[in-house]
């Protein structure tokens, strides 16, 4: 049997969790009003999708990711942080558009730590590697080397 300080903890819980539920109905119900504004008012937004897809490709295609955008392109994702519409209809595309380049072997921990969502739509992973100078004098031949 629950103790009179248990029961009044999940009567708490329970309010606050009501009081939670409806402030996020009255969130996603003020978000959507937004998104429909949006929608009419944004000159980008009132384009039909094909051409819009056609915007985006420019905006954030045709780089290496990470090696060039720091200093290249300082906003490259401001797009995605305009609106939820232009984030949900961008979000996968730096990674469908670009090269995700990788040095050395330290960065294919990146590669495992990226979120399903954004290593599936991966067109384009470059690997790059530097090897040591060798010489024959290791005991080893130039033929066990890969090209």
């Amino acid at each position: 049997m629950p103790t009179r300080k248990q029961i009044s903890h999940l009567k708490k819980r329970s309010k606050e969790g009501a009081a939670n539920e409806k402030f996020h109905s009255i969130l996603e119900e003020k978000l959507q009003k937004i998104t429909a504004r949006n929608q009419q008012l944004s000159p980008l937004l009132r384009l039909p999708a094909e051409l819009r897809n056609k915007i985006y490709s420019l905006v954030l295609g045709g780089c290496n990711i990470p090696d060039d955008l720091p200093l290249t392109r300082p906003h490259f994702l401001a797009l995605l942080a305009t609106c939820r519409q232009t984030n949900t209809e961008t979000r996968t595309l730096p990674f469908t558009l670009n090269t995700v380049l990788l040095h050395e072997g330290n960065d294919l921990g990146k590669l495992v730590r990226y979120p399903n969502r954004i290593s599936q739509n991966m067109t384009t992973l470059e690997l790059r590697w530097q090897l040591e100078s060798f010489s024959r004098s290791d005991g080893f031949t130039r033929s066990e080397y890969p090209p």
